[in-house]
């Protein structure tokens, strides 16, 4: 659960987070107000990790290092720092195939169904 300001972005409301990266997410029932504090939930089995080539981030995703790794019951968490530290869930065979480690630079995408306003 994170806590964050709710801005708008042309019509849109949108997640602050504190470092200041902004994400859209859906609010099915209207529930935010512009400025508004409010908790959220991120998803961590909705979380994507991409490889950052050569550390160089395009801008369109967040950047982040991968701080931790652990293994739990057939998945992976991985633990990125973003500002603020980011809980990923993949399955063993995902991430044996990318084969990512403590240190690496990755960038991040969060769907908006990923991101849940919590009341």
């Amino acid at each position: 659960m994170l806590h964050v300001r709710l801005v708008k972005r042309g019509e849109d409301l949108m997640c602050c987070l504190a470092g200041g990266t902004v994400l859209p997410f859906i609010d099915p029932h209207s529930q935010g107000r512009e400025n508004q504090r409010v908790r959220v939930h991120i998803d961590p089995l909705q979380i994507s990790l991409l490889r950052t080539p050569d550390g160089n981030s395009d801008g369109s995703k967040i950047h982040g290092r991968i701080v931790s790794i652990s293994g739990e019951k057939g998945r992976v968490r991985i633990v990125v720092d973003i500002g603020l530290d980011l809980q990923v869930l993949m399955d063993e065979k995902q991430f044996f195939s990318e084969s990512y480690q403590v240190l690496q630079e990755v960038d991040v995408a969060i769907p908006q169904q990923g991101i849940q306003l919590m009341s």
